[in-house]
């Protein structure tokens, strides 16, 4: 009795031992923020970055499979990535190309579908898309003469114009949030939302609604 027990001893603190000497490889993927390529108008393809970072304790060897689901107006599309991936890395991963045929406001969502995930409730972000008609005024033989347009850097007025414009922003309520007189108009809000742009012209007045993203 006394000669069995001490191997069986050993063998169950063996056991324990390479139990907790063993540790589940896990990383925490954090899906930061959503970034479309370009603005997004109709029958025009468009496309996003998801912004997501590591936040380990493990970073992922290479060939890891990642799946990132991308939901465009409640269409999802299963995206797979074999990566390596260090803690603390940002990485920038590529959408498919949506096409817009219809002016709607909808939401486009990014998450994480990786098993290993330590925390689950970061791995989801949304944001919301406007896609309009074209606003624009038109000359006596139909042509769009005058119309609103955005750059990377903020809004222009294309078509001729004979003064420096001016420029209104206010928010859904109705409040003046930024005005500004000339030719491009850089907007400045500390939230992400719906706005309501007005540029007003010798020969023009336009208004349309816009989404901006809130700078610190």
């Amino acid at each position: 009795m006394h000669s069995i027990f001490r191997p069986t001893l050993f063998i169950v603190l063996f056991v324990i031992f390479c139990g907790l000497s063993v540790r589940t490889q896990t990383s925490d993927l954090q899906m930061i923020d959503i970034v479309p390529l370009n603005e997004p108008e109709l029958n025009e393809n468009l496309r996003y970055r998801a912004v997501c970072t590591n936040d380990g304790p493990d970073s992922l060897p290479d060939s890891t499979e990642v799946t990132l689901i991308w939901t465009i107006k409640n269409q999802s599309i299963n995206t797979r990535y074999e990566l390596a991936w260090q803690v603390n890395d940002t990485l920038r991963l590529l959408s498919p190309p949506y096409l817009f045929t219809r002016a709607d406001s909808f939401e486009v969502c990014a998450e994480f579908d990786f098993q290993a995930d330590s925390n689950t409730s970061n791995q989801k972000h949304c944001i919301t898309q406007v896609v309009k008609e074209p606003n624009s005024v038109p000359n006596r033989t139909g042509e769009v003469e005058f119309e609103i347009r955005r750059d990377i850097t903020g809004f222009y007025i294309r078509g001729q114009v004979a003064q420096q414009p001016l420029w209104k922003l206010y928010d859904t309520g109705g409040r003046l949030v930024q005005s500004y007189k000339g030719d491009q108009f850089v907007p400045r809000v500390y939230q992400s939302g719906i706005f309501i742009l007005q540029s007003i012209g010798d020969q023009y007045q336009l208004t349309e609604k816009v989404y901006l993203r809130g700078t610190p």
